[in-house]
């Protein structure tokens, strides 16, 4: 069975939030700051995450993870190592 070709766009789109994933868990790993990506980079890359967080767990998990820090365990933690990147 042949899979259908990928468009450059996604394929580009895939990288992007690849990139931009993986360069903050770097930067969390050797304690170093997060490379900050311009808005046109970072927001889609933010809305495709944010999406399949809704997919893959409970919608109510995802608005307190996202609205209410010390509801979010890991981000709790992230913060309280003062390891916690703004991006806006």
């Amino acid at each position: 069975m042949v899979a259908d070709p990928v468009l450059l766009d996604d394929f580009l789109f895939t990288r992007t939030m690849e990139i931009a994933v993986h360069s903050d868990d770097l930067a969390v790993r050797v304690h170093i700051l997060t490379l900050s990506f311009p808005p046109q980079v970072f927001e889609p890359v933010l809305d495709l995450l944010s999406q399949l967080a809704v997919v893959r767990h409970v919608r109510l998990t995802v608005l307190r993870a996202l609205s209410r820090a010390r509801r979010s365990g890991r981000l709790s933690r992230i913060k309280a190592n003062g390891l916690i990147r703004r991006y806006c």
